[in-house]
């Protein structure tokens, strides 16, 4: 059979998948109760799964009040991270004003170093401390993780926070915003904290 110039056709052969557990003769399929011995190619990692940053991003996205949201967010990232500490300082785009949803008080040296990754965009990280903007730059909020001073982010988990923060961040400016959009209502009252 004549082939144009330049066209291979590959003889016909079948591939075997790769199993990581052993084939039942009987079945064809894994032997029941076969565990993956380590190095068999099964893959396991200490960070948490998609499945469980979906998860976070949903339950972030489902509030419909800021302290509420704020409040998961804090909370799932201290989850998925194992950090000690976890908290969102939030900006007032008009009045320059900081706050936290626990009323922290946060000295000079703190807001600056928040102040600049808001405003940058760009995440810091120093030792056991990580910044990581929520949304685009200039972000109205900062999410701040702490661990012990001995424990230090992997750059795996600066990708997993980049990747939580950024599926929330629409949710929390629309919450933020929705907040500057009614000023004379009193701070608690617009958190969430009254009915």
């Amino acid at each position: 059979m004549a082939q144009p110039a330049g066209t291979r056709i590959a003889r016909r052969e079948s591939v075997l998948p790769r199993h990581l557990a052993p084939i039942s003769p009987l079945t064809g399929l894994p032997a029941r109760g076969t565990a993956f011995a380590e190095g068999s190619g099964a893959f396991t990692s200490p960070l948490p799964s998609m499945l469980e940053l979906s998860a976070a991003t949903r339950a972030v996205a489902a509030e419909d009040r800021l302290a509420p949201a704020i409040a998961v967010l804090e909370r799932e990232a201290r989850r998925l991270t194992r950090s000690s500490d976890a908290t969102v300082v939030m900006f007032e785009r008009d009045t320059g004003a900081v706050w936290t949803l626990d009323g922290t008080v946060i000295s000079e040296e703190v807001y600056e170093l928040v102040s600049r990754v808001a405003h940058g965009g760009q995440r810091e990280v120093y030792g056991h401390a990580m910044l990581e903007p929520v949304g685009a730059a200039p972000a109205r909020a900062v999410l701040v993780l702490r661990r012990a001073s001995a424990a230090r982010f992997e750059r795996e988990e600066l990708t997993l926070v980049a990747a939580l923060v950024g599926g929330v961040a629409a949710t929390v400016n629309r919450l933020l915003a929705a907040r500057a959009a009614r000023p004379s209502a009193h701070a608690h009252e617009l958190l969430g904290e009254l009915p």
